[in-house]
């Protein structure tokens, strides 16, 4: 195995463990927020939503009243968490052009360590405050920033290469980035289910993997960016609107920043509500936490086994689009599952992440040909300026699914949410209908590196 390789191999265990730090701290959290607001309420038991789903309990209007305000608890301290990362991806994504892309990448791991650290003294509510100023010194927690800051590296190593071959790693880290989030939810979801470790101290978990990442960084991962690419830093180009401009210059990564604009919205809402309303309606934490688990087992299922067929086949556009529709038919399931109580089994749930797997090669070739429009000297604030979009609907996506949800102060669960989630699915396949492959990379007034004469010593071995 070349430098290439083993950098490649080093970048792809980081992306790994780095997506089970991540992860591990969603279904903890959720839990968490729904006890301390059912301990708020008055009740000495932490699982309102047991009481609230039993027709004959007293308090039953009390706590369905709590479980609501758990659910819009979620919302509130993601809408927080991803606002702050939102100010901040694009300066991330501006030092890992100008200053390169260790540097993003170190940040990024130690602001998730940050906001762990945040989450393992919260207490209660109103600490909330604390938590986000948490969040803002530590780059919005790090998440986006961290895959602006890999996936500008998988673009410095593919710079030789073609578009299909560029795509295919793209897809290969995206699989290893869902199957660290599938890999997180259920690994600490059973561990609290045992009772060895309380939900509270579960977080320590994203500490030990965050310092271990910050060894392997410093010392294994050699730096990609290409030599006499941009050093120059610019705070036009860091503020929250700076990658988004670069995306803006061309009609094509417009169609792809769209597209990828409402597929969030449409996936992250199911993502989102699905668990919370496990929750509510008594699963305990692993079973929410495998539900979670197959549905990114299915997209990464999809991006190692298809993406690379189909882009190689029918190109990176048509792939998009094939893959929205299939989310667009797809996404709006669970919903039917818990509309029809006798399909609301854990079981059924898991069926219904099967069929995603058509739907997995939204991202990645979306990304890949953003950045081959943009140039070398942009891979960084190119996917920043993606993730920023990523990051600000994430955290609005689920305050609005969350808000829904607790309208109905946990009663039964309304199809409107699924059914908006689809819908925000659909206009991302009309947006993709503008993207195409044969295109000119976007010429800038700065000089843009040319990867066939100017590329690092790392890519002297890289695959033909």
């Amino acid at each position: 195995m070349g430098q290439w390789g083993v950098n490649f191999a080093a970048l792809c265990i980081i992306c790994f463990f780095g997506n089970i730090a991540i992860s591990s701290t969603w279904e903890p959290m959720f839990e968490l927020l729904g006890a301390t607001a059912c301990l708020d309420a008055g009740f000495n038991d932490t699982n309102c939503g047991a009481i609230c789903t039993n027709e004959t309990a007293p308090l039953r209007e009390k706590a369905c009243a709590a479980v609501a305000d758990g659910a819009n608890r979620v919302g509130d301290l993601a809408l927080v968490n991803n606002g702050f990362n939102f100010l901040t991806i694009a300066m991330c994504g501006e030092i890992s052009d100008a200053l390169g892309r260790k540097k993003a990448l170190l940040i990024s791991v130690v602001g998730q360590a940050g906001v762990a650290m945040a989450l393992l003294f919260y207490t209660n509510f109103s600490q909330m405050l604390v938590y986000g100023v948490t969040a803002l010194f530590s780059l919005g927690g790090g998440q986006f920033s961290f895959y602006a800051a890999m996936f500008s590296m998988v673009a410095d190593m593919t710079a030789i290469m073609s578009l299909a071959e560029r795509t295919k790693y793209y897809a290969l880290l995206t699989v290893l980035l869902y199957t660290g989030l599938c890999a997180g939810p259920v690994a600490i979801g059973a561990v609290i289910s045992t009772g060895l470790i309380s939900v509270q101290h579960s977080f320590r978990v994203n500490l030990v993997i965050s310092a271990a990442l910050t060894v392997m960084i410093v010392l294994v991962l050699a730096e990609t960016r290409l030599r006499k690419s941009r050093t120059s830093f610019s705070w036009t180009r860091s503020n929250p609107l700076g990658g988004m401009y670069i995306l803006s210059r061309n009609k094509v990564t417009i169609g792809i920043a769209a597209f990828q604009f409402f597929l969030i919205l449409g996936s992250v809402g199911v993502m989102t509500i699905v668990p919370v309303i496990m929750l509510d309606k008594g699963f305990n934490s692993l079973q929410t936490a495998t539900w979670q688990t197959c549905l990114f087992g299915a997209l990464a299922i999809g991006n190692i086994l298809l993406v690379p067929i189909m882009t190689k086949v029918w190109g990176n556009a048509m792939t998009m689009r094939f893959a929205g529709t299939m989310f667009t038919l797809f996404m709006s399931m669970p919903g039917l599952a818990f509309n029809l109580p006798e399909l609301c089994k854990p079981y059924v749930l898991y069926l219904f992440c099967i069929p995603i797997i058509l739907g997995a090669g939204w991202d990645a070739p979306g990304t890949s040909l953003a950045v081959t429009i943009t140039g070398p000297a942009y891979y960084g604030i190119t996917t920043a300026g993606l993730n920023s979009i990523k990051c600000l609907l994430q955290g609005v996506t689920v305050k609005i699914m969350t808000t829904l949800y607790a309208i109905g102060k946990g009663d039964g669960i309304p199809w409107l949410p699924f059914a908006a989630c689809a819908a925000f699915n659909f206009f991302g396949v009309l947006c993709a209908l503008v993207v195409r492959d044969n295109v000119e990379p976007i010429t800038h007034a700065e000089k843009s590196v040319n990867p066939e004469s100017e590329t690092t010593a790392l890519l002297s071995d890289a695959p033909a």
